[in-house]
């Protein structure tokens, strides 16, 4: 079980949101969904991703946070804000009892 210093990170869930523009438009934001969440980070291998031709490095990490009725519902299709870089989740792990929820998340560098 994780100590409660070692939720020494603080990180912000996004939720995307879709909206129509006056053109009608797509407009893709992201808003919110938890604000200045006390987490623990740990990296992992980094690697690259094959995206529109491109080789683009990657960064692989998890994110342990605390359980509660609103961090369970966090889905892979939210992301994770964190040192300047957005994350894509990757996989959603609750632990413990449910006590946490693990987060593996990567970001393009």
């Amino acid at each position: 079980m994780p100590a409660a210093g070692q939720f020494d990170k603080r990180i912000t869930i996004e939720t995307r949101t879709e909206t129509r523009g006056t053109d009608g438009g797509e407009i893709i934001t992201w808003a919110s969904y938890m604000a200045s969440e006390p987490a623990m980070f740990k990296p992992e291998a980094g690697g690259e991703a094959d995206i529109t031709e491109q080789t683009v490095p990657t960064v692989r990490g998890t994110f342990t946070i605390r359980s509660s009725n609103t961090s369970l519902a966090i889905t892979a299709a939210m992301r994770i804000s964190f040192d300047s870089k957005y994350w894509n989740i990757t996989n959603i792990n609750p632990y413990g009892r449910k006590e946490y929820i693990e987060l593996k998340a990567e970001s393009q560098t």
